[in-house]
């Protein structure tokens, strides 16, 4: 369907953060049911997949970025949750 490495990159970036948004939705409403440590560790493991690149361009760097991205957004949803929660 590309023909860029770069267009596949963004088009499985796109594909990737949609594919997330249910999580966010089920987590919204009950954030106890995931567990943030698998969560934290993929963002960890992003980080030691960039620090691994030989070179850094848009097209290596777009995908972890944005997973990364989204991850550390979605565990601040959930501490942010979890805290109204309790003061509930």
């Amino acid at each position: 369907m590309t023909n860029s490495a770069l267009n596949a990159v963004i088009l499985l970036s796109i594909i990737d953060t949609l594919g997330f948004i249910p999580t966010f939705k089920k987590t919204y409403h009950s954030p106890y049911e995931e567990q943030l440590s698998f969560f934290i560790l993929m963002v960890i493991k992003e980080f030691f997949a960039v620090s691994a690149l030989e070179e850094y361009s848009l097209t290596t760097l777009l995908f972890p970025i944005v997973l990364s991205s989204s991850t550390i957004i979605f565990i601040l949803m959930v501490y942010g949750r979890r805290m109204v929660i309790k003061k509930i």
